[in-house]
Order: structure tokens, then C-alpha cells, then sequence
């Protein structure tokens, strides 16, 4: 769907998600494992998350796909969809392209504090949302996968 320019939106609020780039998270854990304190849990995470409509269009950009459509779907045809698709593949003994739990993600429109994790571990996201979707598109097609 990606390649063809296709990422539908579900429901109409934002979707917000917290990302980190991959190096970062690296960072992250190895600064919990010597800066922080035993038993206690971080986030680890970029400073604001980010609206799927942001994502979306760096993504295409990065493709370098123009022609684009946003279908949108409301938000629990969205969810029951994918629980029906999940059940079919089960059934088909194949994996589900997308599962209800993911679309669930998705809307939950998740804002994270990050707070804990810079005053007790030092922690600071490098990678911003452009670079790092700009070096997972580059691995991508590395890897023949779109």
C-alpha cells in the first residue's frame, strides 16, 4: 500500500505516536543500564509524538511517491476490519498483513513524558523524525522490502 501511495487515516483525530530511531533507543538502554536506578522504568522516546498525517507524508516524500490517498476509516470499521482479517489469516494459517491491537494503537493518540529518562539518565534523542524515517526508507530499499 505504501509503494502504491495508499495509507488510509483512521477515525479523525490525530493519530499521535511516539517514535525513536533505532540508535537512539540503544542509547537509551545502555544509559538505564549505567545511569539509572535498579527497578525503575523509562521511556524512551523523541521529545513530542508525532501526527500519522507528519509521518505519511515524509514517508511518500522520501519514496518519492506524489500521487497519494488518504482514505479515511472510521475508527471501530478500522478496528473491527482488522480483527476480522486477523481471524481469516489465522484461519488461513497465514500472518495477518494487520492486527486489531495495532489499529487499537494507532487511535490511542499516546502523548509520553520522556522527563524521567533526560533528568536521571541524561537521555537526549539525536535522530529526528526526518532523518530517522529518511535512514529506515534508505535500509529499506537496502533490503529489496518496498
Amino acid at each position: 500500500m505504501v509503494k502504491k501511495g495508499i495509507l488510509p487515516q483512521v477515525g479523525l483525530s490525530p493519530n499521535l505516536l511516539p517514535l525513536v530511531y533505532a540508535s537512539d533507543a540503544i542509547n537509551g538502554i545502555i544509559l538505564a543500564l549505567t545511569n539509572g536506578n535498579v527497578g525503575e522504568k523509562y521511556i524512551i522516546a523523541d521529545d513530542n509524538p508525532h501526527d500519522i498525517r507528519v509521518i505519511r507524508k515524509l514517508v511518500l516524500s522520501h519514496i518519492g511517491i506524489k500521487k497519494r490517498f488518504y482514505p479515511i476509516i472510521p475508527k471501530y470499521a478500522g478496528i473491527f476490519g482488522a480483527y476480522v482479517i486477523e481471524k481469516l489469516f489465522s484461519i488461513a494459517k497465514i500472518k495477518p498483513p494487520v492486527k486489531a491491537e495495532n489499529i487499537r494503537s494507532i487511535v490511542a493518540g499516546r502523548r509520553l513524558s520522556i522527563e524521567k529518562a533526560k533528568n536521571e539518565l541524561n537521555f537526549v534523542p539525536d535522530v529526528k523524525i526526518e532523518e530517522g524515517i529518511r535512514r529506515t526508507i534508505e535500509w529499506y530499499q537496502k533490503e529489496n522490502l518496498i
